[in-house]
């Protein structure tokens, strides 16, 4: 059976005369309508439009005392008290709206982003001037080593030639 909600809860469904087993293992219907004993006792609601539009008007008057976050969580809550034939679609609409960010957000967002691109892009350049350095060490070690190599290759004759005079 299907319980119709309003503009503000959702409709629901109620599964009567259901068979189902408890922990001992015994077989019984849940929800059965047969055994129910039930009281009902009804409620003079007022459900005139004049009572609905002082209400209306009730509410209005303490939603625009709210806060902004708060006036869009009771939004719904006014809506329901309208004459209106689409109460469920403007509930939607607003709480769709609602799930939106404002411009704050998305500037407090995009900045976010932009610090997150600028910390990367200045990590990206001290990791390029490190390898640098390192290219740089590496080329001024060959280099020293290059000359090193050099300076032994031109000593090495001369120490061939002293070597030679020194014997007879």
């Amino acid at each position: 059976m299907i319980i119709e909600g309003d503009a503000v809860t959702e409709d629901r469904s109620v599964v009567l005369n259901k068979i189902e087993t408890d922990p001992a293992g015994y077989t019984y219907l849940s929800n059965d309508v047969q055994r129910t004993l039930l009281k009902v006792r009804l409620e003079d609601v007022p459900s005139t439009p004049g009572y609905r539009s002082q209400q209306l008007y009730a509410m209005q008057e303490v939603i625009k005392a709210m806060p902004p976050q708060f006036q869009q969580a009771a939004m719904p809550y006014m809506v329901a008290l309208m004459d209106t034939p689409y109460k469920r679609e403007i509930i939607e609409a607003l709480r769709a709206a609602g799930s939106q960010e404002s411009p704050e957000q998305v500037e407090k967002r995009i900045q976010q982003e932009v610090l997150a691109a600028l910390s990367k892009a200045e990590h990206d350049l001290k990791a390029r001037e490190l390898e640098m350095k390192e290219r740089l060490t590496d080329a001024q070690i060959k280099k020293v080593m290059a000359d090193a190599v050099q300076v032994g290759v031109q000593a090495a004759p001369s120490r061939r030639c002293r070597a030679g005079h020194r014997s007879p």
